[in-house]
């Protein structure tokens, strides 16, 4: 609800209140919202007032018009740089969108051939999946030494019980355990019945896809992960030297 008597200009109010019901997910990416009639008679104002939230919103870029149709929520656009590992959090929080992770899979009994040959002693499989705003955006496949898997767990679910946006970097920061070097590459990949599976009806025709190794002062391979990235969200920038 809006407040008529607020010093808060009426176009703000509603403009907030659209804001907040894409950012809980009232209305995720591609959804149609109200028009400016239906908006004007459910907030008791002008069609005026109501255009003048609707161009609130397309300025910060969370919606779009399209002539004859109608306005809709714009998918998030993220540019990750690759020259520095940057945390999910700071990426949603750089863009001014509110996320969250949530665990998509804990397996302790892994028994995947490639990766029980990384890690010998024994892994453990977590697979979690990043959302911005109320849209999955990054599904991130990990296996991680037996050792310290299991503990993550504990962790990892604390952090989604509290809404948090995290990935398995976070988790070792929590595990007291540092990260003394990294290798990544990053590769193209289509839509796989997995990936179809995690991403629902948001699933894109491609991914951008970061494998990275994770290893310890001592040169122990700590975590092996692929980051699957939606195409149509995500774009990697590198400054290169000629």
């Amino acid at each position: 609800m809006i407040d008529h008597q607020s010093a808060i200009p009426l176009y703000q109010q509603i403009a907030d209140t659209l804001k907040g019901n894409i950012h809980s997910g009232v209305y995720v990416e591609g959804d149609k919202l109200p028009s400016e009639k239906q908006l004007s008679e459910q907030y008791d104002v002008s069609r005026i007032t109501v255009r003048q939230a609707m161009n609130a919103l397309l300025a910060e870029e969370m919606i779009y018009s399209v002539q004859g149709k109608g306005t809709f929520v714009k998918t998030v656009k993220i540019q990750q740089k690759i020259r520095k590992i940057t945390r999910f959090s700071s990426m949603l929080s750089e863009k001014g969108v509110s996320g969250r992770t949530r665990i998509y899979s804990f397996d302790e009994a892994c028994d995947d051939e490639k990766a029980l040959s990384l890690f010998p002693a024994g892994c453990v499989s977590i697979c979690l999946l990043g959302y911005a705003r109320s849209s999955p955006v990054a599904y991130y496949s990990s296996f991680v030494a037996a050792e310290y898997g299991r503990a993550m767990r504990g962790q990892a679910e604390e952090l989604e019980k509290r809404g948090q946006a995290f990935t398995t970097l976070d988790l070792w920061d929590l595990a007291g355990v540092s990260i003394a070097r990294v290798e990544q590459s990053v590769f193209a990949c289509g839509r796989t019945a997995v990936t179809d599976e995690v991403f629902g009806r948001f699933a894109p025709p491609a991914y951008l896809v970061l494998e990275t190794y994770y290893y310890s002062g001592d040169d122990r391979l700590l975590e092996h992960k692929k980051a699957y990235y939606r195409c149509d969200v995500y774009s990697f920038q590198l400054d290169r030297e000629i």
